[in-house]
């Protein structure tokens, strides 16, 4: 046995172990929190939406999303916060 299908059989157990199937109750929250992210990244200007994308999404560093953009590093971090910071607001909102 490989320690990648090693390590991949264990990391299934423990998801399995740590993560028991939830309620009804919190799979609808979950769901409506989706939904109301998924309407607030709509609301993003195209360019802090894409970076909010690629970093929590497509799990890219920033250095690597300003080389794909062509942007500096600090304008990724920029873009970032104020994605991140736009899109605490309207989730804030719709609690």
């Amino acid at each position: 046995m490989s320690l990648d299908a090693a390590e991949n059989e264990h990391s299934a157990l423990g998801n399995r172990v740590a993560a028991p199937n939830p309620n009804p109750r919190d799979q609808a929250m979950a769901s409506e929190t989706a939904a109301q992210l998924d309407a607030a990244l709509a609301q993003l200007s195209e360019r802090h939406r894409i970076v909010f994308v690629m970093a929590r999404y497509q799990g890219m560093p920033y250095d690597e999303i300003g080389r794909a953009l062509r942007i500096p590093v600090g304008t990724v971090k920029s873009r970032m916060n104020k994605a991140v910071g736009f899109l605490l607001d309207k989730l804030k909102d719709t609690t």
